[in-house]
């Protein structure tokens, strides 16, 4: 997959996210996702999480923020979108970047 995104910016992206306890998932969607993004295309990620809420949401926006990524980064909690086509662009043609299992952790690269 050609999201346009370099490595350690993905790396710094999963390690901020992953490092909340409360991620249960991070699934990039979007144009970087289909593969047709531009250069300045922002990076849409979606946080799965029950516990998750806003002030989580605001906590990792400040932390991306204070990164070199030199892209937007949209953050969405799945569980906060009401629109059911988003919603089913991003189960269907999302990838996972990070998934969280009781005995394991999972990161795609």
């Amino acid at each position: 997959m050609n999201d346009g995104i370099k490595p350690a910016h993905r790396k710094t992206l999963i390690e901020i996210l992953a490092a909340n306890p409360k991620v249960e998932q991070v699934v990039l969607f979007g144009s970087r996702a289909l593969g047709n993004h531009r250069p300045n295309s922002d990076i849409d990620l979606a946080l799965y999480g029950k516990a998750l809420d806003l002030d989580d949401l605001a906590r990792f926006q400040e932390e991306i923020e204070a990164t070199t990524i030199p892209h937007q980064v949209d953050l969405l909690l799945i569980n906060r979108i009401g629109n059911k086509r988003l919603r089913r662009h991003i189960e269907e043609e999302g990838v996972a970047w990070f998934r969280r299992t009781p005995s394991s952790t999972t990161v795609a690269t």
